[in-house]
Parts: C-alpha cells; sequence; structure tokens
C-alpha cells in the first residue's frame, strides 16, 4: 500500500489544524478494542479536544488487513500518520495494551520524528518491567474467563459463540503482539507523564503505577479511580473531569 493510499488509516478525519484550535487528544485501545473502545467518556470531553482514537488492523473498518508483525512496526505506522498533525498541547492516551503501545508511540514520535507531545497519559497497566500472566496462550474457554472477570467485554458477546468466535482471534492476536514485545530502556520522554489505575484493579496499584516516572524526565502525576480495569465505563464522568480539569485550555 502506498504512503498515500494508508493515510487516515488509523486516525479518521486527522486531516489539517484542529477544529476551533482544542488540542488534539489520540486514544489507543486495549486488546481487542476498537474505534469506539472509549465511547463511554469520549463525547464529555469533546467539545475541548479534538479526539482521535485509533483504528487498529484487524478489526473495524480495518476488518480485512493483517495482524502487524509485531508491535514496532505498528508503532511505526501510527506514528507516520500522527506525525504531521501534532502540536505541543497534543495529549496521548492509552489503556491496558495501549498504555504500552502509546509510550513506544511517544518515544517514536519525539526521536525519530522530532515531534513533541503535550503530555503522555497511561492507563490500567503497571510500569514498564512488571512481571504479568501470559494470555494470549490461553484456549478460548480460559481466555473466554479472563475477559469475563476483567469486565471490558459484553456478556452477550462472551456468551454467543458466534460473537465469540470474532473476537477471540482479534483478543490473541492482540495480546500476542503485546506479551512478545519488550519494552527496552530508552532516552526519557521531555513531557509530562500521568498514570492512571482503578481501586479494584490489582495491576494498578499505586506503587506499580509509580514506576511510569522512569519513562519520563518532566512532572509526573497518578491517580487512582474507582472501578476495576475498566474504570472508565462505570464511571466515565471521573476520567472526563480529570482530563478537562488537568489537560483542557483555560479560558483567556
Amino acid at each position: 500500500m502506498t504512503r498515500e493510499a494508508a493515510r487516515g488509516r488509523a486516525f479518521r478525519g486527522l486531516a489539517g489544524p484542529a477544529p476551533g484550535g482544542r488540542p488534539r487528544l489520540f486514544c489507543v485501545p486495549y486488546a481487542g478494542g476498537g474505534d469506539n473502545a472509549f465511547d463511554s467518556w469520549t463525547p464529555l470531553v469533546a467539545g475541548h479536544f479534538d479526539v482521535h482514537v485509533a483504528r487498529l488492523p484487524g478489526r473495524g473498518g480495518r476488518f480485512g488487513e493483517p495482524f502487524p508483525e509485531s508491535l514496532r512496526a505498528l508503532v511505526r505506522d501510527l506514528a507516520a500518520e500522527m506525525a504531521p498533525h501534532l502540536g505541543e498541547e497534543a495529549i496521548l492516551f492509552g489503556h491496558s495494551m495501549g498504555a504500552t503501545i502509546a509510550l513506544e508511540l511517544a518515544r517514536e514520535l519525539r526521536y525519530v520524528h522530532g515531534a513533541r507531545l503535550g503530555r503522555l497519559v497511561v492507563s490500567g497497566r503497571p510500569a514498564p518491567g512488571t512481571r504479568r500472566r501470559r494470555l494470549h496462550d490461553l484456549d478460548d474457554e480460559e481466555l473466554a474467563a479472563v475477559m469475563r472477570a476483567l469486565g471490558g467485554t459484553h456478556p452477550e458477546v462472551l456468551e454467543q459463540p458466534e460473537l465469540w468466535e470474532v473476537l477471540a482471534p482479534i483478543l490473541r492476536g492482540d495480546l500476542r503482539l503485546i506479551e512478545t514485545h519488550e519494552v527496552a530502556e530508552g532516552p526519557p520522554l521531555d513531557c509530562p507523564v500521568a498514570a492512571y489505575g482503578a481501586v479494584h484493579d490489582p495491576d494498578t496499584t499505586r506503587p506499580l503505577l509509580e514506576g511510569w516516572a522512569r519513562v519520563g524526565t518532566g512532572p509526573f502525576t497518578t491517580r487512582i479511580f474507582p472501578g476495576g480495569h475498566f474504570y472508565f465505563r462505570t464511571h466515565p464522568e471521573a476520567l472526563a473531569t480529570e482530563l478537562l480539569t488537568r489537560f483542557a485550555p483555560r479560558p483567556s
């Protein structure tokens, strides 16, 4: 596929300056997530940010595309599309798998493309280097049980075999991508970093989140929200208020 044909695949409507001069908020979804992954809270901030959720290969409008050969390859493609449209107020948000992608994407944008982010926000994932259970090798029944416990998959999908047959390969492909990727030591980012977790998510206790401070040299903050791993579904206003209070432009 040519560069021209590839333009706009990952971020629908990303062209020219942001409407109304709003800061751009780029979001990277969790494993199995599509461009509707953050529909619970992005409408609450859309009046203040120009929101773009990544459309990853193998699902939604990119269903026929093969999965990336590596997380590094995915990051290169996302960065190439984003870099011409970044301003210094741009925010990059990633949840769970998307948090690791967002870190690597921030590095690629800064140190390959020379594009500066306003800030990096990572959510639902412990700091790089934390040992975690590998899920992509589980059989379908075990994987469905994990998804049911996390609460991020609609029960109807897990209970109807024809729907699970569609989601399971996407989910497994994403998990393989993230669980076979090693986050290497790299030059620290020079933008502020925020790390978010939830009270009932054992992977995001405050000590596990505080390790994210090592990825940058700028100001670092953490926040623990009510809820579980998908806290923004049960408490969307809490995340929206946090982003608006901390990062939305103040009226002049």
